[in-house]
């Protein structure tokens, strides 16, 4: 027992005055299981915050803020993918009640992500404008009386439009696409999401002639040949009435239909 001893204090010793190696952590390499929770990770902190997130526009003087979470008290609220109230594309019109993660600030716009209003398994972006989480002004409701398999939708300002409502490319008219993101108008109240038929992104319809829609939706803030800016929306253009088509009549340069507002000025 005493040679024992003395063995390890010999042995302690020499550690002391030679420096023994240290006893090495558990650091080799990772195997599998660790791998793939770091390849995890990785993809994570790679993943976009939303699906549309590549084709918004983002602005060097931007703030940021952390995911506060807002809700739209307008009845209906346009999402873009420029801080503007036409410019960039319409990502999605969002309802009343619609939450919405506030993840930067431009001027008076916010740029929120957001369920689709039409896939709530899908997240968008965009930039909105501050007004809409707040109490809509005033206004009188100018509703719109469709016809024609079509309905009406919200605009802002208490504004409608007929459009026609879609789930796919192959369910809308020769020469339009299913594009369009709206809110249904339940009379002047917000109905449910819905898509609508509009030109190619980019397009423009044929020349004027007698039976096209009465109103097309901006593309990249502009609005296509024989369209006029009416509001929120492009109205067709004229020079007298059989430009219009039936049931409707030229006043001011635009087609006007029964239920319409006429556009301003």
């Amino acid at each position: 027992m005493v040679r024992g001893w003395r063995w390890f204090a010999v042995s302690s010793m020499t550690c002391v005055l030679s420096g023994c190696p240290h006893k090495q952590a558990a650091t080799a390499d990772a195997g599998p299981e660790d791998s793939g929770a770091t390849a995890a990770v990785e993809a994570a902190a790679a993943a976009p915050l939303a699906a549309n997130e590549a084709a918004v526009t983002r602005y060097p003087d931007e703030s940021a803020v952390n995911g506060t979470s807002q809700t739209v008290r307008w009845p209906v609220a346009n999402v873009r993918t420029q801080a503007s109230a036409a410019g960039g594309d319409l990502v999605a019109a969002i309802k009343s009640g619609t939450e919405v993660q506030k993840i930067a600030e431009h001027q008076a716009y916010s740029l929120v992500v957001f369920a689709d209003p039409t896939d709530s398994s899908r997240k968008d972006m965009g930039w909105v404008s501050d007004a809409v989480f707040a109490p809509e002004p005033a206004h009188k409701r100018v509703p719109a009386h469709c016809g024609g398999g079509q309905v009406a939708i919200l605009l802002p300002a208490g504004e409608e439009t007929c459009v026609t409502t879609c789930t796919q490319d192959s369910t809308c008219p020769k020469g339009e696409v299913c594009n369009g993101s709206g809110v249904l108008s339940v009379n002047g109240s917000a109905g449910a999401a819905t898509k609508f038929c509009g030109p190619h992104a980019g397009g423009a319809p044929s020349p004027v002639t007698p039976g096209k829609p009465l109103d097309w939706r901006p593309e990249k803030g502009q609005c296509p040949a024989g369209y006029g800016p009416c509001g929120a929306m492009c109205r067709l253009q004229c020079s007298k009435d059989p430009d219009c088509g039936g049931g409707a009549h030229c006043q001011g340069g635009f087609c006007l239909a029964p239920g319409k507002a006429a556009c301003a000025k």
